[in-house]
């Protein structure tokens, strides 16, 4: 995550310098936020137990790309098989394999970081 460029993000230019304060995973964070505030889900305050059900995940990938990334995990009862339906988008998105569904529903905050982090670098 070092090696972030803020000219690459969706942010506004007179918040750069703001920006740069930022550890790269709060920086991470605003970014993954952003996602669904587009898809017009609340926002998340961590990588660990805001995530451990996927569904933000799922929204984040399809606001990324609609047309590959399905909301059909939404419904999904299991929270284990609705995590591997995210991790499934993130393939469609030309992700690495860096995660398991149970490492997403664990809630480990590392682990999660970096999927999303994967997910932002496509």
């Amino acid at each position: 995550m070092s090696g972030v460029n803020l000219e690459e993000c969706d942010f506004d230019s007179d918040e750069e310098e703001d920006l740069s304060k930022l550890k790269p995973e709060e920086l991470l964070l605003r970014w993954f936020n952003e996602r669904l505030v587009s898809a017009g889900q609340p926002k998340v305050r961590n990588f660990g137990k805001d995530l451990k059900d996927s569904k933000p995940l799922l929204y984040a990938m399809n606001d990324l790309k609609p047309n590959k990334c399905s909301l059909k995990g939404l419904d999904e009862p299991s929270d284990i098989k609705r995590a591997q339906k995210a991790i499934d988008n993130s393939y469609l998105l030309g992700c690495e394999n860096v995660v398991g569904p149970r490492d997403i529903v664990k809630g480990n905050e590392k682990v999660n970081m970096l999927f999303v982090a994967e997910l932002f670098k496509h």
